[in-house]
This record gives structure tokens, sequence and C-alpha cells, in this order.
């Protein structure tokens, strides 16, 4: 939707997005997030082994990343290039009275929504291509599909962090949960 928006400008102010286009699909994105968009991005799986381990390298650059986030831990099924189409829920508007988001109900809002846990990759690819998710105040939590694991971004001034939690059912509803749409 974007680009048909661009490309319905007028030529001097599409060539003025065209120019800072990196800095406007970055606030597409932000925005949307915001909002409740889905995005789509492609994950290629074509490359073989080692598709996490590029996925964690490609989004980063790292203060940490957890080591145990690894091809042996997480293989990847199928092969050649799918579309993922995920969106962002926030935990402000899942939470319960004692301010909690349990995995619980995030699981319940993705069935209501149409929506299903990342498998690892899902979940690396939503880091790697969209980094200004997880930023400031809202750390980005991926449940992982068929494992009681989490991914969890965090990003302060500091650097960024990629974080493995396992059989962690509790969350802040300060966080934002990623889920893949069905």
């Amino acid at each position: 939707r974007l680009f048909a928006f661009i490309n319905d400008l007028p030529s001097e102010e599409r060539a003025a997005l065209e120019a800072n286009l990196p800095a406007v699909k970055d606030l597409a994105a932000r925005l949307a997030a915001a909002i409740g968009g889905i995005f789509t991005r492609t994950l290629d799986l074509s490359g073989g082994p080692g598709v996490i381990s590029r996925l964690v390298k490609k989004g980063g650059p790292w203060g940490y990343a957890n080591p145990n986030i690894t091809d042996d831990r997480y293989p990847t099924e199928g092969t050649g290039i799918t579309q993922v189409r995920y969106r962002i829920l926030r935990g402000a508007e899942l939470k319960r009275l004692d301010g909690i988001v349990y995995m619980a109900d995030v699981d319940a809002a993705f069935a209501k929504e149409r929506m299903r846990r990342c498998t690892a990759a899902e979940a690396l690819l939503v880091v790697a291509e969209d980094k200004q998710i997880g930023r400031g105040e809202h750390p980005l939590v991926a449940f992982i599909a068929g494992a009681r694991d989490a991914f969890v971004v965090y990003e302060r001034d500091a650097g960024r962090y990629l974080y493995l939690y396992s059989d962690d059912v509790r969350w802040y509803a300060y966080c934002v949960f990623v889920g893949v749409c069905e």
C-alpha cells in the first residue's frame, strides 16, 4: 500500500519520498504497528542449513544475542521462498486486572484474530526486517510454535538485545507480541 501511495503522488513529492525511502518505510512500519496493521515480509529458506544463524546475524548488530538460538535447536522445515504475513498485538490490550499478560491470553487473542505463533525463522525474520519493533519501552515477544520458548527483542540506548526465555507464562503489559496471520 505504501508503494501504491507513493506512486500516486505528484512527481516532486514522490522524488522527495523516494530519496528518503528507508526512513519512510521505518515510519510506515511504526505507524502500522501502532494501529495493528498487517505486515508482509519474504522468508527465504532456499539457502539450506544456517537459516536461523543468518537471520540472527541480519537482525544485529547485537549488544547480546542468546547463544542458544541456533539452527540445531530450531531446525527449519521447507524450502524456497514464502511470504509471511504478521501482526503486532499490544500487551496493554491483553492485560488482566493484575497488569500481567499471560501466554494463554496471547494465544487466545491469536486464535480470535486468526493468527498463530511464529516459527523460529518467522520470528527472526520480523526481528531482522523490522528493527524498529522492540525499541524503547515496548519489548517484542515472539512465542515459538511447538515450543514453550519465546524470543524477546529489547533495544535501549546501550544496544539491541535478543533473549531466549523458556517456560515463561507471565509477561508485562508494556510488551508487544508478534503473531503470523493465517
